[in-house]
């Protein structure tokens, strides 16, 4: 097969005077065994490249082979007396490179990617923080196959958020076995993931590394060995009890508990003219298998892999989740540590050994200023700081406050002056931006209109629009040895161009690839400044005015607050009256365009509803608002509501608890699934809320629950259920003023829907695919865009907002539809600012996103996710 490779390649030259020139290159490399190929055509002409030979014979596995480049060569473009040359030479690598990746100004934490030069070398992560993924598809630096082990330094979102995601994007590419390294409680984090994921591969073996004495290993392959320090003694901390309601009813005792078991689809619950096919199958299943329980999604625990990890010392770290896995020993000791408060380390260090270029890389985080008392008397690090160890450099994950202290600085000033001091946390003047390719949908959305697309905000010089934003967000180390020196090189340098910091030049290049473009923004920006209305005007004390608004209340329409004036100067998101604000517009798979599904909805007393929370809806708090004003906005929220249990709707609600600093608990309203991986996840960081079902909520009396609506202003809420996975809801929400907001979750067509959203003022609905792809939709339970368009049209809305579309139309879908719903219809776009007064500037926005984006039925293979 080999040989077969270079012949074709041999043949991209001009075509040989002599048959036998293809046969001469296959002959001369076959005297090499074992190795691998990689092609490069230069760009003059008539020469081709073997590139990245390797030999592997007679070679230790524990040392890093040797490589060799095989290059032919023609000499000559004349093809009459073609010569060609082989060339081989060999050298020794020995290279490591430590790639930091972090995006402050969109809420994601620093990471450090490690990855080997050496064929046989791996790559290592330390820390996954939420939004990690995401980040990395837009950078096109996603872990690999060669993906050896993770490490943790806690188990607070900002260290282990991403790592549900990470796991879904390996289980994809058939990643075979992963490490995981965390502090107490990591296992029973991963554990807890049974409620919403399973998978069969990678296989994942779980080790808490504060189980183990100080210096211990941890793990170890042929390219590095790591060790972890720890303060001497774990500090127990005090667990927060979350609080947990149910429906108070005088015979719903077992049915309280009963709602959150799995539950199959209510009868009015299904498609139009739709058989009860999954009813039916249960009934079938249950009937041949003498009363097996009801079928449930993803529920495949891979006992087979149970069965066959049980050889060596690895064994099931429960019996719940087939794919993983922990040593006995790891496993007793994992058991004593939950039983009762969950203990944690206030300063963890990893110290990476790297075993062919015999030196360290240290990797510490500090969260108690107490710890540095033990740690500063820690034999380990004394040989660290008089070099009698060797360690070429030290990551710090801890943050920036104790970062700056005297006996922090005091520590690690010891170590020699060779040794690079990296410092991942930059302060609160950092504001690094890292979705490129979303702030350049944005800056063309914001030519239509300041007050709807807002721009991200701009950190570290008081939100000033005339200032670029921070966008160097990778560095990238390299450590090196060469030939048989003893001492390694680091070599610094940016991974990424700041390429964005003229934006402006992005309008420039629109307006002079498509002149009339200009022109067609600016007739967008006439129409929506005639129908804005101006403040003071006198309409509010208009008598007639006083009469049209009660006609549009009669119909379901909504009430207006004083609303902006549309110029050309800058202006925030802060408005008065109600408004909607999409954080995330994208379905499962990461997208550098759209971010997974989040809805604020902030009424005109600043209290807010936060509609699903997918992984990096904190991050996009922050992108939109500023760290300070996105603290503000989660402390004002009096519900957060998720629609089911898939990881794009839920995985970002810890976040957005752990940064709650208001004294008054909020609820957190969802289904069974949710409520049961929040309870033991809670448990463990230390989180506080209020846990209710979603058929509890807005129907017992509790107090605490109206009292929560009212603050919100609202008068009627309703999750009712659709057609998706099990315990599917959508959400109907009636205002004080008369406005109606219904949202439509993930589902196919149905009489639920139908019946909640009729008349309503905003339909928020998903759009997943194209009419095309009606069968993926039918298969994944999802609506395509002509249903969608269907179902607002029958229920008569005012306004059809269209949102979750999948990742094959990443900016604007090719909409058909008749011209009575298209004019009433909108199609988000992450940081859509959509205040109620401005419904109706529905057809000129659509008009100018037209514009701006042609519609296309897909995507380029660039933009698809697969």
């Amino acid at each position: 097969r080999e040989e077969s490779y270079l012949r074709t390649s041999a043949c991209t030259c001009p075509s040989p005077s002599r048959p036998s020139d293809e046969v001469l290159v296959a002959t001369r490399c076959r005297r090499i065994r074992n190795v691998g190929f990689e092609t490069r055509r230069p760009k003059r002409s008539g020469a081709t490249e073997v590139l990245g030979c390797r030999t592997t014979d007679a070679v230790d596995r524990r040392e890093e082979t040797p490589v060799w480049v095989v290059s032919l060569r023609s000499t000559t473009r004349n093809t009459v007396g073609w010569s060609d040359e082989l060339r081989l030479e060999g050298r020794r690598v020995h290279a490591m490179d430590a790639l930091v990746v972090r995006a402050e100004g969109d809420g994601i934490r620093p990471s450090v990617l490690l990855t080997s030069h050496a064929r046989l070398g791996g790559q290592y992560l330390i820390n996954v923080p939420e939004g990690l993924s995401r980040l990395c598809l837009e950078h096109k630096i996603r872990p690999t196959g060669k993906l050896k082990a993770v490490f943790c330094t806690d188990t607070k979102q900002d260290q282990v958020g991403g790592i549900a995601g990470l796991l879904l994007r390996l289980s994809q590419d058939g990643h075979g076995q992963l490490e995981a390294v965390g502090t107490n409680g990591f296992g029973k984090y991963l554990h807890a993931m049974r409620h919403f994921v399973r998978w069969l591969h990678p296989k994942v073996v779980v080790m808490e590394c504060e189980h183990l004495q100080a210096g211990e290993v941890l793990y170890e392959d042929d390219t590095i060995a790591a060790l972890h320090y720890s303060h001497q003694q774990p500090v127990a901390l005090e667990r927060k009890r979350h609080r947990i309601e149910r429906m108070d009813m005088t015979d719903a005792a077992a049915k309280s508990h009963a709602l959150l078991q799995p539950m199959r689809m209510a009868p009015e619950c299904l498609p139009m003219a739709q058989p009860d096919l999954q009813g039916r199958l249960n009934a079938f299943f249950a009937q041949q298998q003498g009363g097996v329980s009801q079928i449930r999604e993803g529920m495949n625990v891979g006992r087979k892999q149970v069965e066959n990890a049980k050889d060596g010392n690895l064994v099931p770290f429960s019996d719940e989740i087939g794919s993983l896995f922990c040593k006995q020993a790891d496993k007793r000791r994992m058991a004593a540590s939950t039983s009762g408060p969950i203990k944690t380390s206030d300063l963890i260090c990893y110290n990476l050994r790297l075993k062919s270029l015999n030196t360290s890389l240290l990797f510490v985080d500090c969260r108690d200023v107490g710890a540095l008392s033990a740690f500063e008397n820690d034999r380990n690090l004394s040989a660290l700081q008089s070099g009698e160890r060797a360690c070429c450099m030290v990551f710090h994950f801890t943050k920036y406050t104790i970062c700056t202290c005297t006996q922090y600085q005091k520590i690690f000033q010891q170590f020699p002056s060779q040794v690079h001091q990296i410092f991942l946390d930059k302060g609160p003047t950092n504001g690094t931006l890292g979705h490129h390719s979303a702030l350049r949908t944005t800056w063309k959305l914001n030519m239509i209109s300041k007050v709807h697309f807002p721009l991200p905000f701009r950190s570290g010089n008081g939100g000033d629009e005339s200032q670029g934003w921070d966008l160097e967000l990778l560095e990238k180390y390299t450590i090196k040895s060469v030939g048989d020196s003893t001492q390694p090189r680091v070599q610094m340098e940016a991974a990424n161009s700041n390429e964005m910091d003229n934006m402006s030049a992005v309008e420039t290049a629109l307006f002079e690839e498509n002149p009339e473009l200009e022109q067609q923004i600016r007739q967008v920006r006439t129409k929506l400044e005639t129908i804005t209305p101006v403040a003071g005007d006198g309409a509010s004390t208009n008598k007639s005015a006083a009469e049209k608004l009660r006609e549009k209340l009669k119909r379901g329409a909504c009430t207006v607050a004083t609303a902006p004036i549309l110029t050309d100067k800058p202006q925030t998101v802060a408005q008065k009256g109600p408004s909607i604000f999409f954080l995330g517009t994208g379905c499962a798979e990461p997208s550098k365009y759209r971010a997974s599904s989040g809805i604020l909805v902030r009424m005109g007393s600043g209290r807010g509803l936060l509609i699903d929370a997918g992984e990096g809806t904190w991050g996009q708090l922050v992108r939109f608002f500023g760290t300070s004003m996105a603290e503000r906005i989660v402390n004002d929220l009096e519900v957060i509501w998720i629609s089911h249990k898939h990881a794009d709707h839920m995985l970002g609600i810890l976040s957005i608890v752990k940064h709650r600093t208001a004294s008054t608990s909020f609820h957190v309203v969802c289904p069974g699934q949710v409520h049961s991986w929040l309870e033991e996840v809670m448990s463990i960081q230390g989180s506080s809320c209020r846990l209710v079902h979603c058929e509890h909520f807005g129907r017992s009396e509790s107090s605490t629950q109206w009292e929560a609506i009212g603050r919100l202003g609202l008068k009627e809420w309703s999750s009712f259920r659709v057609i998706h996975c099990e315990q599917s809801y959508g959400l109907s929400i009636r205002h004080a003023d008369g406005w109606k907001l219904v949202f439509s979750g993930d589902t196919r067509p149905c009489r639920n829907l139908q019946a909640a959203a009729r008349g309503a003022t905003v339909l928020i609905h998903e759009a997943t695919f194209e009419e095309e792809l009606k069968s993926h939709a039918l298969r994944k339970k999802h609506c395509t865009w002509k249903e969608a368009l269907e179902t607002g049209r029958i229920c008569n809305v005012q306004t059809l907002v269209l949102t979750h579309f999948s990742q094959r139309y990443p900016k604007m879908p090719a909409l058909e539809g008749p011209p009575d719903i298209l004019n009433r219809t909108l199609v988000a776009f992450d940081g859509l600012h959509l205040p109620l007064s401005d419904l109706a500037h529905a057809p000129s926005l659509m008009q100018g996103i037209r514009w701006l984006f042609p519609a296309s039925s897909s995507s380029n293979g660039e933009e698809l996710v697969s």
